[in-house]
Order: structure tokens, then C-alpha cells, then sequence
């Protein structure tokens, strides 16, 4: 979106049709301006906390953005809610690929209608509907098409003089006319154009990067030798894990999800792609304290667990491992961290996470001044607001620096009531984490809402 403004933006959409540049600002900071206020509404929440949230793309009208490879490039659409088209293109083989995407768009007969050079009359410019018609007609490789004209889509016929090499026509139940037939092809649901064939074998390069982020030491004929294995398939589901066995195999999930459930205590998790199922039970030959079942098709590579045991012994790295994994299962344990948390980003955390001890109030009153959550491991806080306590914070809870990441000074204390053990971890190690960012803010609200 652009987020350029002016303050005649709101003069009215019929006055804004008369300039090309009113209408673009117009469109693109009143779209976000809209999104923004709604989303705030709804969710009771300043607008300024959504770049905690999202990873904001500025997309400019007419021009190429690129997001990390591929380029996007909007168009408005006349419209009569605000919208635009996207075009959407890559480089390979020495010129760039293009798919346009022309939803939502209007009927070039239709607009043609509305032409006037009277600037007090509704309307738009011969000059604008030429622009438009150029736009529309760009040649590509693939466009898509809404058809059924009128205000809010196009005709087939609009398209009948384009050069694109395919163009789809879309979004209409009824047949094809024996006319449109010639102008584009149907396309039944689930069928897929492919502008650019893969041959990087996407599942294991995957799968690489994942064994890398475990283990960013390990050597890389170690990973290799890991990552020759089988790569098997799960239906919707599947137990791949049985609580009660030993696991034999270790399985990295390369794309779906899996949930890890324990019955008896209530524990339940999501493992997401790049997540390691049955590893420590398969490493240590005992049986598995949880069940892990697939939520969606899921794609694993299946590692023998004697194999897997074995690579980390010669790497040097088994040694290591033990304390990685009791943060883990901490962390998975956790409120705050125990859900939605990618592999990748949770090893960030163990990576950073500094035991500390807590003997005395002066102790932690020192600690919680710095930049940091603390999340408690064993032992027991009370939370004191005016002078009483008003909630008692132990294993697996959390407290400190909100004033950093929200803005607004706590109006309570924690005080030590007795020797307790816990985890500091960065505060801005948390930003780019919406999940547990989200969590946060929940957490900060209901504690300010009882001070």
C-alpha cells in the first residue's frame, strides 16, 4: 500500500475519479487507514502495536517490488470498492516471467460509458481509460481474468486483441461462448500452470536447512549422510508416534503439522514443519511419554534412531544436547512458548535463554530492571499492586520488561517468596514472534485491568 496522503483525500469518490494521482493516494492510504481502524476496533488494540504482528510489504502503484525474488507490481482497478490487480513475475533464462492477476476489475465498455472532459460531471479522462486499456492488455505469460462485466468484472471480449501467451477466464459458472472459447482457456478447480519448473528438489533442500538450524556446527557431510534417508508420507490422522513405544525412527516433518498429545496430563503441542518428532525417545531407546498424530498430509524424513544417535556421537555433539533439550521441553511446557512457536525460532530462544537464580528480593528487584521476560522454572512470586497481592506467579509463568515492549509502565511489583529458579530471555529476541508478542499484550491487559 501507499501510504502517501493529502488532505483532500475524503472529497468524495466521484471528484477523486477526475485525477489520476488523487485516485491512487486515495485508494491506497484510505484501504490501510480502513483495515487498520477496523482491526483496532475489533480487537481493542492501538494501531501503532500492529507492526508486532505483521511484516509490512509498501507496494507502490505501477511499480516493481521485489520480495525476496519475486516482484509485484499493483494496478488500480476502477472499482467501485477500492481494489487493485497485481502483477506478479520473476527472472529465469535471462527475461523476466510474468502472471497477471486481473480480479475484480470493470468492463472496458462500461467505462468507456463514463468518459466526459467536463470536470464537473461524474466521470473519468479519455486519458485515464486509455491507461487503463494498457494496463489490462499488458502482454504476459499467464493471465487470469474475472469475467461477467458490469462495474465489478471484465469481459472476455475486453480481451480479444491480447497478446498474452495464455489467458484463463475465470469466475463465471455459466459455459463458455463459442467466442470466448477463442480469446482463453477454462480452467477446472485444481489445475495448475506451471511458468517455471522446479528442479531444486524443494522437500530436501528443506529438510537441510532444518538439520542446519538444530545444528549449525554440525560439519556438512554430517548433515548429508542425515539427510540420505527416506523421505515418507502421512495421511490426516495418522499416528506416526505411539505413546507407550520406542521409537525406532525419528522423523523430520518437511511440510504439514503434527500434534503431540498426552491425555493424561493435558499436554498438547503442534509440531510444524521443521520440527523433530520422537527424537529423544528414539535417541534414548525409552518409551514415548506422548502420541504424535498428523493434523494434515504430512511429508517427514524418517531417520533411523540408531543412525541418527550414532552421526551425533561422531559429530561431538550428544554431550551438548541434553541441556538443549530440557529447554525444550520446558519452553513446550510454557503458556507463552508451548504453542505455534517454529522450530527454527524456538532453537533462537534455547540459544539465548540464561539460567538464573533468585535467593533474595534485592536479587530479583536488580534483575527485572533489565530488558528482559523471565520465565519461571521452579519456585514462587506474588504479583503486589497497591500494596496487596493480587496473583501468586510459579512454574511455567512469566513477568518483567512489558513497559519496553508496549510502551506503558507497570503499575505493580513481584516480590521473591522463596528461593526460585528461572530463565532470562531478551526481550527483543521476542519482537519478531507475533504469537507470543500477542500473548504478551494479553497478559499485560488483564494484569493492568487488576492493579
Amino acid at each position: 500500500f501507499h501510504t502517501h496522503c493529502h488532505d483532500d483525500h475524503f472529497a468524495g469518490l466521484p471528484t477523486l475519479m477526475r485525477s489520476d494521482h488523487r485516485i491512487k493516494y486515495f485508494a491506497t492510504s484510505l484501504v490501510r487507514a480502513s483495515v487498520f481502524k477496523k482491526l483496532s476496533a475489533l480487537l481493542s488494540l492501538e494501531e501503532e502495536l500492529f507492526a508486532d504482528f505483521f511484516d509490512i510489504q509498501d507496494l507502490h502503484f505501477d511499480k516493481w517490488t521485489n520480495i525476496e525474488g519475486l516482484e509485484v507490481k499493483p494496478l488500480l482497478s476502477p472499482h467501485p470498492v477500492e481494489t487493485n490487480a497485481l502483477f506478479f513475475r520473476t527472472f529465469w533464462e535471462g527475461r523476466h516471467l510474468t502472471y497477471a492477476h486481473l480480479a475484480d476489475i470493470a468492463s472496458l465498455d462500461l467505462l468507456k460509458g463514463m468518459i466526459t472532459e467536463n470536470e464537473e460531471e461524474h466521470g473519468v479522462s479519455e486519458k485515464y481509460f486509455n491507461h487503463v486499456r494498457r494496463q489490462y492488455l499488458t502482454k504476459v505469460e499467464l493471465k487470469k481474468i474475472d469475467m461477467g462485466g458490469g462495474m465489478i468484472h471484465g469481459r472476455a471480449e475486453d480481451f480479444a486483441e491480447d497478446a498474452s501467451h495464455k489467458i484463463i477466464l475465470a469466475h463465471q459458472s455459466i459455459p463458455l461462448t463459442t467466442s470466448q472459447k477463442e480469446i482463453g482457456s477454462s480452467a477446472p478447480f485444481g489445475v495448475v500452470d506451471i511458468l517455471i519448473d522446479d528442479q531444486s528438489d524443494n522437500l530436501r533442500r528443506f529438510a537441510f536447512e532444518s538439520l542446519r538450524s538444530y545444528f549449525p556446527t554440525m560439519e556438512r557431510h554430517y548433515l548429508r549422510t542425515l539427510l540420505n534417508n527416506h523421505i515418507v508420507e502421512f495421511m490426516p490422522g495418522a499416528i506416526i508416534h505411539k505413546k507407550g513405544q520406542v521409537n525406532t525412527d525419528i522423523h523430520l516433518v518437511i511440510t504439514g503439522s503434527v500434534e503431540k498429545i498426552n491425555s493424561e496430563d493435558g499436554g498438547y503441542n503442534v509440531i510444524s514443519a521443521g520440527g523433530l518428532v520422537g527424537e529423544r525417545s528414539g535417541m534414548n531407546a525409552y518409551r514415548s511419554t506422548s502420541t504424535f498424530r498428523a493434523i494434515s498430509f504430512v511429508r517427514a524424513l524418517r531417520m533411523p534412531a540408531k543412525s541418527y544417535l550414532a552421526i551425533l556421537k561422531q559429530s561431538g555433539l550428544y554431550e551438548m544436547l541434553e541441556d538443549i533439550y530440557e529447554r525444550r521441553e520446558f519452553l513446550d511446557r510454557t503458556w507463552l512458548f508451548g504453542e505455534s512457536i517454529s522450530p527454527s525460532v524456538q532453537t533462537r530462544i534455547i540459544g539465548a535463554m540464561s539460567p538464573r537464580e533468585f535467593a533474595d528480593q534485592g536479587e530479583l528487584d536488580k534483575a527485572v530492571k533489565e530488558p528482559s521476560i523471565f520465565i519461571v522454572q521452579q519456585g514462587e512470586f506474588e504479583r503486589v499492586a497497591g500494596g496487596e497481592a493480587v496473583e501468586t506467579v510459579g512454574g511455567g509463568d512469566f513477568f518483567g520488561c512489558s513497559e519496553i515492549l508496549f510502551g506503558a509502565a507497570s503499575e505493580y511489583e513481584f516480590n521473591l517468596i522463596k528461593p526460585s529458579s528461572m530463565y532470562e530471555i531478551p526481550v527483543d529476541l521476542l519482537r519478531d514472534i507475533p504469537v507470543v508478542m500477542w500473548k504478551l499484550l494479553e497478559t499485560f491487559e488483564r494484569r493492568s485491568a487488576t492493579t
